[in-house]
C-alpha cells in the first residue's frame, strides 16, 4: 500500500514538473519572436526635418539662424521689429561656443544662406569672416545686392570666379578679403568701386599687376597688402591715391621704397 502512494506520487511530481519545464519553453519562445518583430518591424517615428534651401525663412527664423551659428544681427535702430541692416560673423582667433552648441570659428554658414541674405534689401553690412563653406555658388547672390557698403570674404572658399560677380557693387566702402584664393585678376573687378576707402587684401597670392587696377580708387585711405606678394613696384603704383592715411605692407616691400612713398604721400603711415 505503501508503495502504491509512493509511486503514484513520483508520477504526479514528474508530471508537475514536465508541466512547468514545458511552460517556460513556451514563454522563452514567444519572447524570442516579440524580439524579432521588434528589430525588424519598420520605424514609426518621422524622420528630421529638413529645410529646404527653396524655402525663404522668415525674419525670425533667418535672426534665430544666424545667432545659433554666432552670428550677430543688427536692425535698424536697434529696434526689435527694426529690418536688419548688418550681419556680422567675427573675425577672430578666440574661439566661443554659439547658442548651437558647436564651438566657432568657423562659421557654418552655407551658400544656401547666403543666398537668404541676399534677399534683404535694408542689408548695408555683411561680413561672412571665417565662413569656410561660403563658396562661389554663394557669392553669386550678391550680384544684386547693390546697396552693401560694407562687405568681408575674409577666409572664405572665394576665388576669382566669384569676384566677378561683384563688379556691380559700386556703393561699397569698405571691403575685406584677406586669406582667399583671389589673384591679380579679381583687383579688376574692383575699379568700378570708386566709393571704396578701406581695402584689406592681406594673405592672398596678389602682386605687383594688381596694384595696377587700384590706381582709379581715389577715395582709399587705407589698404592692406601684408602677406602677399606685392613688392617696390606695386606700392610704387599707389603713390597716387594722395587720400591715403595708412599703407600695410610684407617684407618684400624694400626701406629705400617705403621711405620714397613717405615723401610722395607724407600724410600716410607706411607699415611693414
Amino acid at each position: 500500500m505503501n508503495s502504491t502512494v509512493k509511486n503514484q506520487s513520483r508520477m504526479i511530481y514528474r508530471q508537475a514538473w514536465f508541466a512547468m519545464l514545458v511552460s517556460i519553453f513556451c514563454l522563452a519562445l514567444g519572447a524570442i519572436g516579440m524580439a524579432q518583430e521588434s528589430a525588424v518591424a519598420p520605424s514609426t517615428a518621422p524622420p528630421p526635418a529638413a529645410t529646404s534651401p527653396a524655402v525663404d525663412l522668415t525674419r525670425a527664423q533667418l535672426i534665430e539662424q544666424i545667432k545659433n551659428l554666432g552670428g550677430i544681427v543688427k536692425t535698424a535702430g536697434d529696434a526689435p521689429d527694426g529690418a536688419i541692416v548688418e550681419i556680422t560673423f567675427v573675425y577672430t582667433h578666440h574661439a566661443t561656443t554659439c547658442p548651437a552648441g558647436t564651438v566657432v570659428p568657423p562659421y557654418g554658414v552655407t551658400d544656401d544662406l547666403v543666398g537668404q541674405f541676399a534677399k534683404l534689401p535694408t542689408l548695408r553690412h555683411l561680413e561672412l569672416n571665417m565662413c569656410p563653406h561660403v563658396t562661389d555658388a554663394g557669392v553669386k547672390f550678391f550680384k544684386g545686392m547693390t546697396q552693401l557698403q560694407q562687405l568681408s570674404l575674409s577666409a572664405t572658399k572665394v576665388t576669382d570666379v566669384g569676384m566677378a560677380e561683384l563688379v556691380g557693387l559700386t556703393q561699397l566702402q569698405w571691403l575685406r578679403l584677406g586669406s582667399t584664393k583671389i589673384t591679380d585678376k579679381s583687383m579688376a573687378y574692383l575699379e568700378g568701386m570708386t566709393q571704396l576707402q578701406t581695402l584689406m587684401i592681406a594673405e592672398t597670392p596678389i602682386g605687383n599687376a594688381g596694384m595696377v587696377h587700384l590706381k582709379g580708387l581715389t577715395q582709399l585711405t587705407e589698404i592692406t597688402l601684408y602677406g602677399n606678394q606685392v613688392s617696390d613696384a606695386g606700392v610704387e603704383e599707389l603713390r597716387v591715391l594722395t587720400n591715403l592715411k595708412s599703407l600695410r605692407v610684407n617684407g618684400h616691400v624694400s626701406t629705400e621704397e617705403t621711405k620714397r612713398f613717405k615723401e610722395a604721400l607724407p600724410n600716410c603711415r607706411i607699415w611693414r
